[in-house]
Order: structure tokens, then C-alpha cells, then sequence
């Protein structure tokens, strides 16, 4: 294993935590014209109606891979 390799094991990485941008429930934001002019529509929880961030999380989050969810 290399060192960096050890060092994630280590400080126990894990490069698949539950946030926003993994749901099932995240629509990612994107750049609409509105009278000719760019506009960025931010990130939204489909499930809740609100603005996210990629990296939030919340209780009711979802799998997009198996649906598993949150033990709370």
C-alpha cells in the first residue's frame, strides 16, 4: 500500500459520505437565459423545495446508488 494509501487509512477516509450532491433527492443547478441574459437556478432539494449546498446533508437523505438513508 503506498503511504498515501496508509495515511487515509489511517484517519479512517472515507471519499463516499452522504451529502447533498449524493441524494436522490438533488437537482443540480443550473444557467437559464431570462430575457437574453444568463441566470444561474442554485442547487435544490426536490423532496423539501429549498436551496442547497453540494456538500449540505440533512435527515432525510437518500442513496442515489441503493437508496439507503440515514440511521437517525
Amino acid at each position: 500500500m503506498s503511504r498515501l494509501g496508509q495515511l487515509r487509512k489511517k484517519v479512517h477516509y472515507d471519499p463516499d459520505t452522504p451529502r447533498c450532491s449524493r441524494c436522490v433527492h438533488y437537482k443540480p443547478g443550473k444557467i437559464l437565459l431570462q430575457d437574453s441574459l444568463p441566470r444561474e437556478a442554485p442547487p435544490l432539494c426536490a423532496h423539501h423545495w429549498f436551496t442547497v449546498k453540494p456538500v449540505g446533508l440533512c435527515d432525510d437523505w437518500r442513496s442515489k446508488k441503493d437508496g439507503t438513508t440515514l440511521e437517525v
